[in-house]
């Protein structure tokens, strides 16, 4: 038997104590809430990775603890990957009409949010991009493949280019709950633009931090997805009832630019030796 670490441990509990608290959710609602362990009091303190959640579920359903569940008499629907009438109960909590009820409920919350999710992924480039305009960079363009002769090999783009003191960043905002599955596609197609590439997102991965960084790039997480203040009360319904890391803004705040430039000047202080990881990478390929 291989022995579990405690982030193993944590997780597990943690979708106990969620199930205990909620009575049902599905998969992008555990992996959502442990993103923030604290609040459930366990042994971890940052997030608990979505590889560990969905290994948690599946563990505690062989053991017997947990169970799948779904509101009755509704046909599936998809929304944020898993689908969400798959629920999960503890075997100890019996069906009831309030917890059918509180599945629809959760059911419609995330299909309403999904419907939204690639509206919210422009809003937040274009608030990204706002905020690197603000720390005065200039932006020399936005969906990109091609920069001043140099055109990526690879179909697809990256959100903008930003330059400030003769340093170019290719960057891609990321804002989706789930992590991103191309950022290796988005990380070679702003090397073969001559830019240090620079991944903004919502969440990501230990494994695919590390990937970008050894690689030279630049990586700044804003933990909340970014929506439109005209969805605020839907937003909060979703945070509210699903647990979603989910914010409204009109822009990013002083401190939070602040922050995005002491990651940027990384890029200028390293500069040789990010570009040359870079371009390590690409002779790689």
């Amino acid at each position: 038997m291989v022995e579990l670490s405690r982030w193993d441990i944590a997780a597990e509990k943690g979708v106990i104590t969620i199930l205990e608290a909620e009575g049902v959710a599905f998969r992008n609602e555990f992996r959502s809430r442990l993103e923030n362990p604290s609040l459930y009091q366990l042994d971890a303190e940052r997030a608990i990775e979505h590889t560990r959640v969905d290994a948690a579920i599946k563990r505690l359903e062989r053991k017997g603890v947990i169970t799948t569940t779904g509101p009755l008499g509704r046909k599936p629907r998809y929304a944020g990957g898993p689908r969400t009438n798959l629920f999960y109960r503890l075997v100890k909590t019996s069906f009831s009409r309030a917890l059918q009820d509180l599945m629809r409920k959760k059911v419609d919350l995330s299909y309403a949010i999904f419907s939204l999710s690639s509206y919210a992924g422009f809003y937040a480039q274009g608030v990204w991009l706002k905020a690197f305009r603000d720390v005065n960079f200039d932006v020399l363009g936005t969906d990109v493949n091609e920069l001043e002769g140099k055109r990526a090999s690879i179909s697809g783009d990256i959100d903008f280019v930003a330059e400030k003191e003769g340093v170019r960043f290719g960057v891609e905002v990321k804002n989706g709950l789930s992590y991103p599955t191309d950022f290796k596609e988005k990380f070679q197609i702003a090397a073969e633009l001559g830019t240090i590439p620079f991944f903004v997102a919502r969440r990501l991965p230990s494994s695919t931090f590390y990937w970008i960084n050894e690689r030279g790039g630049l990586i700044k997480i804003y933990e909340t997805a970014i929506h439109s203040p005209d969805f605020k009360s839907k937003v909060d319904e979703c945070i509210d009832i699903l647990g979603y890391p989910l914010i409204t803004l009109n822009e990013i705040s002083e401190e939070t630019k602040s922050k995005l430039y002491q990651i940027a000047r990384i890029g200028f202080s390293q500069e040789k030796e990010r570009k040359g990881k870079v371009q390590a990478y690409l002779r790689s390929l």
